[in-house]
């Protein structure tokens, strides 16, 4: 990836989101912003994208009606999935290399989650990292994904997770938690 590039991010209008975006901003590459879960226009042309769309409402698994199961899967699984999916083909079609970057929730490490639900569609994006990224490595696509941790997480941290992975192009499969040792305990 060359010294300049062009990074699309959905939920552009989450707190993660505008980091990423100013992040990138500042250091002089195009941003092109989507607001929820919608691919932002132009994001076929983008060297990166990062998805920073996830909910992060809290169900309680006792009382989760299927209505609002549904909605849960719809924006942290089925939405990440349509993404990255969408964003791998076409940079293939136009035979050029890109990344995804997937964020999702650490909880879903300790076992201890407040949030069953958040938990299950988060090993959900799990499988999808490290399904995508061996059906695309070959054809120049490689995807990531970062676990947020902790409520106190700087999304400075994230962001700066996020940045490495955009420039390594060692990595792929890869979910790496973002957490203070969160997962720990």
């Amino acid at each position: 990836m060359g010294q300049n590039f062009a990074i699309a991010i959905t939920g552009a209008e989450t707190e993660l989101g505008a980091a990423v975006a100013r992040h990138f901003e500042n250091l002089g590459h195009e941003v092109i912003l989507g607001i929820g879960s919608d691919l932002p226009l132009g994001y076929e042309k983008a060297d990166i994208l990062a998805c920073c769309h996830a909910s992060q409402e809290q169900l309680d698994w006792l009382e989760c009606t299927p209505q609002e199961w549904q909605a849960m899967r719809q924006n942290n699984f089925d939405s990440m999935f349509a993404c990255v999916q969408s964003y791998a083909n076409a940079r293939v079609a136009v035979q050029a290399q890109g990344v995804a970057l997937l964020v999702t929730h650490d909880d879903s490490n300790s076992g201890a989650s407040p949030d069953v639900l958040w938990s299950i569609t988060s090993w959900g994006v799990r499988g999808i990292v490290r399904n995508t990224a061996a059906a695309y490595a070959r054809k120049g696509v490689r995807v990531n994904g970062v676990c947020t941790g902790a409520a106190d997480i700087d999304n400075s941290d994230v962001v700066t997770l996020m940045a490495f992975l955009a420039q390594n192009a060692h990595i792929t499969g890869q979910t790496i938690p973002v957490a203070r040792g969160y997962a720990l305990l």
